[in-house]
């Protein structure tokens, strides 16, 4: 997370963005991974320091043997960094950090997620085959790694390579939770006789052996749900320790015969008709077919290699963080001159004087057809030295432009300083690199910005790209890409704002050494543009949370701007005015500073001699108090740099909102883009915490929509506001796993599969918060109308009724691109075998549902139903039911659905005082069923409510 001085432009939680696919990082050679970074929380207190280094050791060297035998001998550990705080001075360490950070490492061990309690987890919002963000792990885990939590969870070695899956190949869990709609623990396969039996939700290649408990009750018989013919969410099951199954790791970490992956062969048989979270996401393919399509395998690459245990140990390096390390390299050109450099020079020179900490090392790079070292790394360490630094931000330009020339002089600066790699570029143009750049390494010899894709990649350094007007060089994406930064996009309509929110978002690599009740939180922000009107008026909230050192702030880039303002009120939500604003002599903004800001929605109003002149408005506050976490967010886009729009690109923007660890709930989350058609101007979409579409777990505080408006090639920046319309709560007080713990020696549930749990709630009261998601490019002209409506993974049996022979199914409706808008057309299919709706062979086995008696799709987010007659010959059995949406195109088809399983026949009676005892017989938990000879023919039609299906 950033901070700044009192009195500073904030940047809370512009952390956002440095959250997409933080494994990008690490690299395999020969099948060993390295670069791979431990990062240890500031929050974790020094004096726990030797054993929790020693823990990491311990549980990398377990899982690199885990994780090499589970990849058939295509993966091991071969290099991990342990980052340890800042303030860590205690500390053995091996060296400074150059290059690593916190807020990029791949295993963070920080304080517990309420939701998943001492369980290792990793943030994973993105699809199918694409990377996690990063593995969580907590203190305590690491402290009973060899006892509490390895009798719960299981080794530590399979239980990082559970998570590393995760992370590194985009699987998912391939286990059921209880109660869950879309992922039960419980689900009725079809046995070869035909037969529906009730069975675990699980990956295994071998009949499992276990027990069905009730945790309510404490018998072993469950009470089941009539609706759908389940157990309730209080029945568990519990496999016996003497399983010989080797399959499937993401099942069990804790069963000691477990060490594989499902694939497709005999061997480790893949369960395609489990309706578990693997299966809907990544259309019944196989965990080991997805990991072998990774780009570590594909192709070839890392093919099985006859290793020693000796080979195949990590080696280990234990760095601090220290000081950031910048060089600013700023395009000085000809297409600079005028307010473009009056801006960025402003931009730049209240970065360095007010919002970066002391301790931090910056150096600036300007660049024309040559690169020139304006100055050598200064240590910020009081007003003097921000001072002397920002004298060497440009004020004027002219020239041409050979990028190459400014990076290679900052890549030889930072080189120079470090002795080695790391160090952070901001890389800022507004223009297309010449042709013809000499490099000064080969007098005589022309290169450009391609060539230095390689040595940026050496060098370990991360580059944030900042592209200033609509012809900034079309390659320069592909620094941040390559190097695992950011980019922003600065539009010359409202260049101040976002001068201002690229560099707040270079803050995040500052080492985080700020108690989260001091940083300062980005409330409101706002571009005011020049025009003729001559007042402007807002609102802001302070929430309970917050409210201590209220700032309120203008700025503008003309210095006569005071002079055209006639006044600035603030007004209180008890109606008292504030009006005593103050302009910084030799600065280009004015503040209102309230010491303890009243709780409430708070007004202002801004009027002008004449007309309103260019400006940008920032609210920023810190906690209420020392004892109370503030709200804060974060926003980032699931893709970053260069995208190339096509039939299967999926880009989403993700909010995230908190309080500490706790999810904030049903709060408004807006992403406003802005798109390079100037006469579409922002779009704006809001992002939902559904669990459907683009977001992965509904009620986890994590809100996502697809962007689908691609109108043109260009950039496209993103920026988030994030409201309390009056639901908003917190989530606390439950306490949940990650992966499934061994239920034996664990009482609590685990998260999460289709929705996290919601506990005990307080309201959020009413707030407000801006940030900048960063920007990415479009890199060709999209075809209209090419994306697909979403494919729908909730489709489930939501009531059924045996004397009526119907049952009904739910689902919520896509949109016609993705997630957004109203598709044209469903198409339902059905058959007593499961296998028949597989994507392979829904069009060619599945039963067409009479499409005249199919419900309409509805506008996107809609809960939508369809009730059916039961098959002749099924009606005291199971048969499935699948779908697909098309929109108004016609052979624009979505994936196909999820697989809804409806089973028709009896179920238990409630046992007598909940104690009477339940079966067990190999795969299946015994259950009464009635058998019936399956018959595929005929159907009944009831009344207009229902539907039936062809062949009647």
């Amino acid at each position: 997370m950033t901070r700044c001085s009192l009195g500073a432009l904030t940047a809370l939680a512009v952390a956002a963005g440095l959250l997409a696919a933080a494994s990008a990082e690490v690299t395999i050679t020969d099948n060993g991974y390295s670069g791979l970074v431990v990062g240890i929380s500031k929050d974790v207190p020094e004096d726990d320091g030797p054993q929790l280094i020693e823990a990491i050791k311990a549980m990398f060297r377990e899982a690199s043997p885990a994780l090499f035998t589970a990849t058939e001998k295509r993966a091991y550990f071969k290099k991990v960094t342990i980052l340890i705080p800042m303030t860590w001075t205690n500390t053995s360490i091996d060296r400074m950090a150059n290059s690593e950070v916190y807020e990029e490492s791949e295993v963070r061990v920080a304080p517990p997620n309420p939701a998943y309690g001492d369980n290792p987890y990793t943030l994973q919002p993105g699809g199918c085959g694409e990377p996690g963000e990063y593995i969580h792990v907590t203190p305590d885990y690491l402290r009973f790694i060899n006892d509490t939590m390895k009798r719960r969870f299981g080794p530590a070695g399979k239980v990082v390579t559970h998570e590393w899956a995760h992370l590194r190949y985009g699987v998912f869990e391939e286990y059921g939770y209880p109660g869950d709609p879309a992922y039960p623990l419980f689900y009725y396969s079809i046995q070869d006789n035909g037969e529906p039996l009730l069975v675990p939700n699980f990956c295994s290649n071998t009949t499992l052996k276990g027990q069905t408990y009730n945790r309510k009750t404490g018998g072993s018989d469950c009470t089941f749900d009539d609706s759908t013919g389940l157990p309730d969410s209080d029945c568990w099951f519990y496999p016996y320790d003497d399983n010989d199954a080797v399959t499937s790791l993401m099942s069990f970490t804790y069963l000691e015969s477990v060490s594989h992956f499902c694939d497709s062969t005999e061997e480790k048989h893949h369960r395609a008709d489990a309706p578990n979270k693997h299966n809907v996401r990544c259309n019944q393919r196989s965990v080991w077919d997805v990991i072998a399509d990774n780009d570590d395998f594909a192709g070839g690459a890392n093919p099985p290699a006859d290793l020693t245990p000796t080979q195949i140990e990590p080696s280990f390096e234990v760095v601090r963080q220290t000081d950031a390390r910048y060089v600013l390299v700023l395009d000085t050109s000809g297409s600079m001159s005028g307010s473009r450099i009056a801006q960025l020079n402003n931009a730049a020179t209240k970065w360095i004087k007010y919002e970066l900490q002391n301790g931090t090392w910056v150096s600036i790079v300007t660049f024309t057809t040559v690169g020139y070292l304006q100055t050598d790394f200064i240590q910020i360490e009081d007003d003097a030295s921000r001072n002397r630094l920002a004298s060497y931000v440009p004020k004027s330009a002219g020239g041409g432009t050979c990028i190459c020339n400014g990076l290679d002089k900052a890549l030889k600066t930072l080189q120079k300083a470090l002795g080695g790699p790391g160090g952070i570029i901001i890389l800022m143009t507004d223009g297309d690199e010449n042709t013809g750049c000499v490099n000064p390494n080969a007098p005589g010899h022309s290169w450009d910005m391609t060539d230095l894709y390689g040595p940026v990649e050496e060098a370990q350094v991360i580059v944030v790209t900042m592209a200033f007007g609509t012809s900034a060089d079309t390659r320069l994406e592909k620094f941040a890409e390559i190097s695992g930064g950011r980019t922003y996009f600065i539009d010359d309509t409202k260049a101040a704002l976002d001068l201002d929110q690229a560099f707040q978002g270079c803050l995040t690599y500052q080492p985080d050494i700020t108690v989260e009740t001091e940083k300062d939180i980005v409330l409101f922000q706002q571009h005011i543009g020049a025009s003729a009107v001559n007042s402007f008026s807002g609102m802001f909230s302070i929430d309970p949370t917050t409210g201590r050192d209220l700032i309120f702030k203008i700025e503008y880039s003309d210095a006569s701007a005071p002079s055209k303002i006639s006044s600035v009120i603030l007004l209180s939500p008890s109606g008292a005015h504030v009006t005593n604003i103050t302009y910084v002599s030799g600065e280009n903004f004015g503040t209102i500073e309230v010491p303890m800001a009243e709780e409430g929605d708070w007004s202002f109003n801004i009027t002008f001699t004449r007309a309103s002149v260019d400006m940008v408005i920032t609210t920023t506050s810190k906690a209420r108090s020392h004892d109370v976490l503030p709200l804060t967010v974060e926003c980032w886009i699931g893709s970053t740099g260069q995208v190339t729009v096509d039939k299967n690109t999926r880009l989403s923007v993700l909010g995230k909102v908190r309080q500490g660890q706790n999810a904030v709930l049903q709060a408004t989350v807006m992403a406003h883009v802005t798109t390079p058609d100037s006469t579409s101007g922002v779009v704006d979409m809001q992002l939902l915490d559904t669990g459907v579409g683009a977001d992965a777990i509904r009620d986890d505080g994590i809100y996502t929509k697809y962007f689908t408006q691609f109108n043109k090639k260009g950039r496209y920046s993103v920026v988030c506001e994030v409201r309390n319309d009056g639901n908003a709560v917190i989530n606390e007080g439950f306490s949940a796993s990650g992966a499934m713990p061994n239920p034996k020696n664990s009482d609590s549930s685990w998260c999460c599969g289709s929705t996290s749990p919601v506990g005990n709630t307080r309201p959020t009261g009413n707030f407000t918060r801006t940030i900048s998601a960063g920007a990415f490019q479009i890199m060709n002209d999209p075809q209209k109308g090419i994306l697909p409506p979403g494919q729908v993974t909730d489709l489930v049996l939501q009531q059924r009724s045996r004397s009526k022979n119907t049952a009904t199914v739910q689902w919520t409706a896509p949109g016609a691109d993705l997630d957004q808008g109203t598709a044209t057309e469903y198409e339902f299919r059905w058959s007593n075998v499961s296998s028949d709706l597989s994507p392979s062979q829904f069009l060619t086995k599945g039963v067409l549902v009479n499409a005249t008696l199919v419900p309409a799709p509805e506008t996107s987010g809609t809960i939508q139903t369809l009730t059916i007659d039961v098959p002749k010959g099924l009606e005291a059995s199971s048969f499935f039911m699948a779908m697909r949406t098309r929109d108004d195109q016609t052979d624009n088809w979505s994936a196909v659905s999820n697989t809804a399983i409806l089973y028709m026949g009896a179920v238990p009676a409630p046992p007598d005082d909940g104690l009477s005892p339940g079966a067990i017989a190999g795969i299946v938990i015994g259950v009464l069923v009635v058998v019936v000879a399956v018959v595929l023919i005929g159907v009944f039609v009831n009344n207009r409510r229902r539907t039936k299906v062809d062949g009647a």
